[in-house]
């Protein structure tokens, strides 16, 4: 490094400049710890954008509050079977591999 006298210089901003983006990408997502009974959630996954799913599941509890009728078809599970011809074509298309 003798023929460049900011060698040293350079070196030192560049070893700083690693370091600090070592440190980052080691951080990336951690949170600080939850208070005591809540769940720790990573910055990553806080900033993760909501599904609109659950925010259109969200309205319709919001809006059922409220007393408002509403016939949410946005999140759950039905309370009843398929017809039976509609079990036996999801089993044949198991059956083929169709799994994709």
């Amino acid at each position: 490094y003798s023929h460049n006298a900011n060698s040293n210089d350079m070196m030192d901003q560049f070893g700083a400049a690693f370091s600090e983006l070592r440190r980052e990408i080691l951080d990336f997502g951690a949170a600080p710890p939850a208070p005591a009974g809540e769940i720790a959630i990573s910055r990553t996954v806080a900033a993760m954008p909501a599904s609109a799913t659950v925010a259109i599941s969200d309205l319709a509890i919001e809006l059922k509050r409220q007393g408002k009728p509403v016939i949410s078809l946005s999140v759950g599970e039905p309370d009843f079977s398929p017809p039976p011809e509609v079990m036996e074509a999801a089993h044949e298309a198991l059956r083929e591999g169709k799994v994709k």
